[in-house]
């Protein structure tokens, strides 16, 4: 099954503190560990930037389970950067890969 998204906005209340952009992650693991690891670098990359007086980043993840729930995300949503497990069940990681890179051209 699909996940829904998990917005990862900053949670400082001030407006001067709100990511200046929000980037799209796709993220195709069907390992639940897996997934929260990779989330807990994305918000740490979010902070990090901040702390180094850079622009904040903020990133909207959205989890897929399988490489056929991913392709439905993919066709309808464009992802700044897709994550892909290759050892997937059903179709593969690699197998969506190539399908996603001839799909965006």
């Amino acid at each position: 099954t699909m996940r829904a998204a998990i917005d990862e906005k900053s949670t400082h209340a001030s407006s001067r503190d709100e990511p200046s952009r929000a980037i799209r992650v796709l993220i195709v693991e069907d390992d639940s560990f897996s997934f929260l690891c990779l989330k807990s670098h994305f918000d740490q990359i979010g902070k990090s930037a901040d702390s180094l007086g850079l622009p904040r980043l903020g990133f909207v993840l959205t989890h897929a389970v399988s490489a056929e729930d991913a392709w439905a995300l993919c066709s309808t949503t464009v992802f700044e950067i897709v994550l892909v497990d290759l050892r997937l069940p059903g179709l593969s990681g690699v197998e969506l890969a190539r399908a996603y890179a001839e799909h965006i051209g």
